[in-house]
């Protein structure tokens, strides 16, 4: 099949339609992967921020104890030159 077949522009007139249709009723474009599921992916992408935050907080925890560990335990430190 080729893309200037028939089969492919009746397709897209038909997507276009339904659209148009969807648009006419609600006053907004058809959700093609549905509402429920939209909702969901913006939970995930929440979920996921959070999860970042929590690990980025995690690191800096560490590295506090860590900090607090040396100067504890520890009468010089040497820091190297970077």
């Amino acid at each position: 099949m080729t893309w200037g077949s028939s089969t492919v522009q009746s397709f897209s007139s038909a997507h276009t339609l339904q659209d148009t249709a969807a648009v006419r009723e609600t006053g907004r474009p058809s959700d093609p992967c549905g509402e429920s599921t939209c909702q969901k992916a913006k939970e995930h992408a929440a979920d996921a921020d959070r999860m970042c935050i929590r690990v980025e907080n995690l690191i800096a925890e560490l590295y506090r104890q860590a900090t607090r560990f040396l100067v504890d335990h520890l009468d010089v430190i040497l820091l190297p030159a970077f």
